[in-house]
């Protein structure tokens, strides 16, 4: 089953070393117009290095735990 793949146009990327960007398209938000911040940047940027930096450090931390 899951989920049937999204057919909307995803917004533009101009940050092309961002880990969300793929052939100039946001993979991770469906709206990109930040109208309200000053600069208009996007507040989730963060570079593919970034990106693997903490997916490494989260898998090093484990699974959260409810206890």
């Amino acid at each position: 089953m899951g989920r049937k793949p999204s057919t909307a146009i995803k917004p533009s990327c101009d940050k092309r070393d961002c880990f969300a960007n793929e052939s100039g398209a946001c993979q991770c938000l469906r709206n990109n117009d930040f109208w309200y911040r000053k600069d208009k940047s996007c507040p989730f940027y963060k570079s593919r290095a970034e990106y693997e930096k903490e997916i490494q450090r989260l898998k090093e931390k484990g699974p959260i735990r409810n206890d």
